[in-house]
């Protein structure tokens, strides 16, 4: 008899609650801005307005009827029986722009959402499975795994949802980059220094790299998941004098001759592919280019640099390096040197100037240069940023490299907020 007033009760309550199957359209355009490696996906080789994202994802966060304004992952329904999946998956190829997707999920009246959309291109291979739950909105984040490097990522959120009775909403939702791009473009490449072979370039941060990424607060860079790191943002090999060796450039295998002229390496490109995949990526003979995506880091403290180019040897040591850096204080940023910033989302910092409209606008940073100078970035862009060289200084009597400073480019791909 109790069991049965039990469950007598129990179905009154349920019939109590209201629910409804509102048609949810959402708008989604991943905000490209102004827009080398073994991995998936793209490589910010230019400043162009591109992305390749393959998998977009639409994930609910409930707020908790205390009216609490802390929302917590809740897995999603796909119609009005309540049938549940962890999220959306829109249908998504590369080039997409943008799309129109619909939704008639079974919700309750009353309760309110927040929708967060994740753009990834096929370098989501590199980060661990996205998994948010018993997570709070400001909590979902974006791991990769052991000593992987970082790929383009969009984000997106909406404004809080009140659920109502025979309601619907149309949604436009942007994304933006979370993750900053790092290009390095460099010419007049000495082959030995102090007497030592120089084999390859580096671009290196004051600390190791970030393995986690705060999907809606961009610029945290609170590490939890304790990946493998290291501070290498780029690591440029110099190959040995022979003809016709192969480098890749932009996913492109490209044939060069390698010789030294007066202390100089020499690149001679040749046989470029006919299809570039829509981008022309070709450089200048006698430089070298890589570029990488990372997550945002905050600003040293005591180091005396953010960012640092590297002449090493063989055994990745050091023989000559420039601090390197920006040109106007970020919004946040406090050093009057420029020379401890922040790693800031969809930021594209730039050492050399690379278009993607072939080489005739190029301008690689020299690297046998000590005078000053200063290199425009693309003018498309929505911050101007001049970089130059700097005359080198004496490193400290226990550092036998020699340093000096570069400016940096640090323009923007539109932040998000």
């Amino acid at each position: 008899m109790i069991a049965v007033m039990l469950m007598s009760a129990c179905n009154k309550e349920q019939d109590m609650v209201q629910h409804t199957s509102p048609e949810i359209t959402f708008n989604i355009t991943p905000k490209t801005g102004i827009s080398t490696r073994s991995n998936a996906g793209r490589d910010p080789n230019t400043s162009q307005a591109l992305q390749w994202v393959t998998d977009m994802r639409i994930y609910a966060f409930k707020r908790p009827t205390d009216d609490s304004n802390t929302y917590t992952y809740t897995q999603v329904t796909v119609d009005g029986a309540g049938t549940k999946q962890d999220y959306y998956s829109v249908p998504w190829s590369k080039g997409t722009k943008s799309r129109t997707y619909k939704i008639t999920p079974r919700l309750e009246v009353g309760d309110t959402y927040v929708f967060l959309a994740v753009g990834l291109d096929d370098g989501k291979i590199n980060y661990k499975d996205l998994n948010f739950t018993g997570k709070t909105l400001e909590e979902a984040a974006l791991c990769l795994k052991d000593n992987f490097d970082c790929r383009e990522v969009f984000v997106g959120k909406t404004d809080a949802l009140e659920i109502k009775a025979n309601m619907g909403f149309n949604i436009s939702l942007e994304l933006n980059r979370i993750v900053a791009g790092v290009l390095g473009y460099f010419k007049n490449i000495p082959a030995t220094y102090n007497g030592k072979e120089v084999k390859s370039i580096k671009v290196r941060l004051y600390t190791n790299k970030n393995t986690q990424q705060c999907l809606v607060l961009p610029n945290s860079t609170k590490i939890e998941d304790g990946a493998v790191s290291n501070n290498t943002i780029l690591d440029i090999s110099l190959l040995g004098v022979g003809n016709k060796q192969t480098v890749v450039i932009g996913g492109n295998a490209v044939n060069v001759n390698v010789s030294i002229v007066n202390n100089i390496y020499q690149y001679q490109y040749y046989d470029w592919p006919a299809d570039l995949a829509g981008i022309d990526i070709r450089v200048l003979n006698n430089t070298v280019l890589q570029s990488a995506f990372v997550m945002p880091v905050m600003a040293p403290s005591a180091q005396e640099y953010t960012i640092r180019v590297e002449l090493c040897d063989a055994a990745g040591t050091a023989l000559k390096f420039w601090n390197v850096y920006i040109d106007k204080l970020q919004d946040g940023d406090s050093d009057a040197n420029l020379l401890r910033y922040r790693i800031l989302p969809n930021h594209y910092y730039s050492l050399g100037k690379k278009t993607g409209n072939g080489t005739s606008t190029d301008d690689p940073m020299d690297l046998s240069k000590d005078q000053e100078f200063v290199i425009t970035v693309n003018p498309e862009w929505e911050d101007i940023h001049d970089m130059g060289i700097t005359d080198p200084v004496n490193p400290p009597e226990n550092d036998a490299n020699l340093g000096g400073d570069i400016n940096l480019d640090d323009d923007n791909w539109d932040g998000i907020n």
